[in-house]
Formats: structure tokens, sequence, C-alpha cells
């Protein structure tokens, strides 16, 4: 996939693509002219993290900054102006990215580091998944090679939703790593039709994902979502993304559907559209965002002609975005024209208070209680397990814990519904380990400030002398000044 259309804008007058390689150690970028000859290229070498069990992890943000270093440095060489450039495209390994609500990373091994969010295609952590999802011999196997690899994507989700729900549960994207390139440099959620298929087990010759497939492996909950977290559209090599905003002409690149299409904000003309996560937007959509703003106009991809439009645009964000105007990473001018009634809304761990009636609503929902008063009766004994959960995946994460409870309870009108501390331990365990682990932390944090506290005695009847205070305690001055500072 590429992530500009060479047939508008600047694009008209070049005569130059980037490609984009992201292999195990490092990131390449190469400039072509359109015979095919490199003018340019660079590349920015990538840590590996490798830990016991076949665990082998990467980070996504410092991909994106090596693969960003790599096209600068190939632009510095080639002597080519930006304007020149007619488009970009990506290729990288079979790793698995997973990302949270507005793509924060998520710690995808027991290492607990949030940057190390990919599983990379040499991990093999997943084999015993490889060989059920082999033993089960489902017909889509065919379609690649007969068995699948431990190295492809779905052995790798069904590791992480059997070792690691909650992280699973939190995710709100799972990218194969070209797919996750291509979103980040457009926002686009479009998958590539060879990433999809080669690596996971999309049917291109039929244009679906097969349902059966994933209830059969035990990843029905990704069909359950109408596979909204691994890629409801899939297009074809080449296609231009950023097409969906703004819509696009007949014939401005192959594929293209006869009479062109609108995008969402002509087909929100005269209504409201709703932009989540508009600090990820990348800078070249944040400016035609702007133009649309300010001239209540919008260019389809493959036209020069403005069309009218009369929209309101409402948008999320749950990045600081004061702070990536000040890093480059998002323009000043769009957020002056955005930012004309502001409203926070907090994250769920803030919001203790309102998470019984939130995981009651929830409850009733499913059906498995006759009454929003009657769930929260049933959740009553477990919400102080509830109350004290971090949440990191907010709401998502707590309807998918919800919906794990509701199937191990019997139908309301056969047996009482009944749900005690035990129940949810077995049934979410991540709670009570991250609630542990939360008091752990705050039991280690008071034990700090009282010795912090001691040592501050101490000083202070040494007349603040910490030479004679750490010969007192037997430690070095580099150690007391570490206590007295560690939080």
């Amino acid at each position: 996939m590429t992530s500009e259309d060479p047939k508008s804008g600047a694009a008209d007058n070049a005569r130059y693509v980037i490609g984009v390689d992201v292999g195990t150690g490092s990131a390449r970028a190469g400039i072509f002219d359109l015979a095919g000859r490199m003018v340019a290229s660079a590349k920015h070498d990538i840590t590996l993290f490798h830990a016991s069990g076949s665990i082998v992890e990467q980070s996504s943000s410092e991909i994106w900054q090596a693969v960003c270093t790599s096209v600068r440095e190939a632009l510095s060489q080639s002597a080519l102006s930006a304007d020149e450039i007619a488009g970009i495209g990506f290729d990288a390994t079979c790793s698995l990215v997973v990302l949270g609500e507005g793509g924060r990373p998520l710690p995808v091994g027991p290492s607990e580091q949030a940057e190390r969010d990919i599983i990379v295609w040499m991990d093999h952590r997943a084999l015993d998944q490889a060989e059920r999802i082999n033993a089960g011999g489902h017909e889509v196997l065919k379609y690649v090679g007969g068995k699948i690899s431990p190295e492809m994507e779905t052995p790798k989700l069904l590791w992480l939703l059997e070792n690691r729900p909650h992280i699973f549960a939190a995710a709100w994207q799972f990218f194969d790593l070209t797919d996750f390139l291509t979103w980040r440099a457009t926002g686009d959620l479009s998958r590539s039709t060879c990433t999809v298929t080669c690596k996971w087990t999309y049917l291109a010759h039929e244009r679906r994902w097969d349902e059966n497939y994933f209830q059969a492996v035990g990843l029905g909950v990704l069909a359950d979502e109408a596979f909204a977290r691994i890629g409801q559209t899939v297009v074809d090599p080449g296609t231009p993304l950023g097409s969906e905003l703004f819509g696009y002409e007949e014939g401005a690149f192959t594929g293209a559907r006869r009479g062109g299409k609108a995008g969402l904000i002509e087909s929100a003309h005269r209504g409201t559209l709703f932009l989540d996560e508009i600090g990820e937007m990348p800078l070249p959509l944040q400016s035609r965002l702007l133009r649309v703003l300010q001239e209540r106009e919008v260019v389809r991809l493959g036209s020069t002609e403005p069309l009218q439009v009369d929209v309101r645009i409402v948008a999320a964000t749950h990045r600081a975005l004061s702070e990536r105007m000040k890093a480059g990473e998002f323009r000043a001018d769009l957020f002056y024209r955005l930012n004309i009634l502001n409203l926070h809304l907090p994250p769920l761990r803030e919001r203790a208070a309102d998470i019984a009636a939130l995981a009651a609503q929830l409850l009733w929902r499913t059906g498995r209680v006759v009454s929003f008063d009657a769930a929260l009766k049933a959740l009553d004994p477990v919400m102080p397990i509830f109350t004290s959960y971090a949440w990191p995946g907010n709401v998502r994460e707590l309807q998918n814990v919800i919906e794990r409870i509701s199937l191990e309870l019997e139908d309301p009108a056969a047996k009482p519904l009944k749900l005690t501390p035990r129940l949810i331990r077995s049934i979410a365990p991540e709670l009570e380990e991250e609630t542990m682990n939360s008091n752990q932390e705050s039991l280690k944090a008071r034990s700090r400030k009282l010795q912090a506290d001691e040592i501050r005695t101490m000083l202070d009847s040494f007349g603040g002398d910490r030479g004679r205070t750490a010969k007192a305690l037997g430690i070095s001055k580099t150690t007391l000044w570490r206590k007295l500072t560690t939080r």
C-alpha cells in the first residue's frame, strides 16, 4: 500500500517514490525514480528484546522513529524536495503489533514494559497454539500451505488471549507490522491483501475472513466483533491510503471504484462527523483537514475540483495536543480551529464511582439478569475488586470482563445469580494480579518514604554533613543521595 495519491497535487510532477523495508535488525529506506533506479538509501538499526520461553519482542515506537530517520537521511542524500516524491510504500516482517486505545503500546510479554508491544516473527512462544490449530485441520489451512506456522499471526493472538487476557481485552488494534506502518503514516486502518492473506488467514479469493475458522480455534471474539480489530477493510497492493476521509475520483488508482467514492467528510455534508484519536493523524492529512475547516471545501484524491461541504467536526484524543504541538507533531492552526468547546473525559481508573453502574449496565445487556437493579445487587460482592483495578483498557476491558463473567453464569430463570471474589479470580485473574501489584508498589513506596525520613533525621543530627551521615549508616554517599531522592 502507498500513502499518497500519485495523480493529485504535487505528485503530478513527481518522478520519485520511496520504498521502506523493516527487517529484523534495521529499517531501510530507498528513493527510486520511476524506472526503478535507486538514487539514495539509508538505514537505521532497531533493537531486539529476548527473554526465556523463545520470546523475541520489539518496540513499534522505536521502529517508527527508525523509519522516519531513514527516510529523512535518504531524502537528504538525494537532494530532492518533498514535492518531488509521488508516494511511499512499506514492507516488513511477519510481526504482530498490539496497540491499546489511541494507539498506545501494550506489553505483549512478561516484562510488562509497554514499549515492547511487538511479537517478532521469529518469536516461538505460540508453538502449542499452532499445533492445536493444525490438529483441528480446518479448511482454511489449505490456503497457508496446509499448516499454520507459529510465526504467523493467529497463533500469536491465541497465545495472547490465553496467557495475557487483560492485554488482549485492552487491545484496540492488532496489526501486522506492515499495516502498522501504513496506519502510522496515514491514519488509515485498511489492511493490505498481501499481509492478511500471507501472514494471517484472510481468504483473498473470496474477499473475506472465515468466521468459522476463528470460532473453531478459540478466537471467536474477533469474529463476534466483525473483525474490527484485525481489519474490516482490506485493499489491493498499491492502493493509495488516506481516501477514507476525502474520497477519490474514478481512475484515481488501480482498483478505484467506477464513478469514484465520496469520503467521510463529503458524506457528512450538513451533518456531524466524529474523528476519533485526532492526535494520531499524520501531518499531511492534518493540512488537508485544516483546508476543509477553513475553506469549507474538500478535494477528492485524483481531482483538482473542490466540493463545498458544510460539516460539524467533533474530535477526540487521549494525547496531550499541546505537547504534540511543541514537538511539531500536531499543527497549531488545526488545534485552534478544532478547540472551540473542550470536554475532558477522564479514564475509568479516575472514575471509580462510575464503575458499579457501568458494570451493571453491561451485565444487564447480556441477558443474564432481569433488571439493572438485579445486576447491581449481583455485582456488589465483587465491586471492591473492580474499583481497585486500574482498567488500562477502560470501558472496552470492563465490557470484556463482564462478557467473560456472563458466560460462566446460569440462566437467571433456572438459578439465582451468585458472584463471589473467588469466582471472579478464576474468570479474570488479571484483576487480582494488578491489584496485588498495585498494593505491593504502594507498600514499597511507603517503605522508601519512611527510610528517607529516617535518613533526613540523622542527616540533621550531623548538621547536614552527608559524609558523616553515610559513614554512620554504613553506606556510600552515592547510595545516601539515591535513597533521599528516590520516590
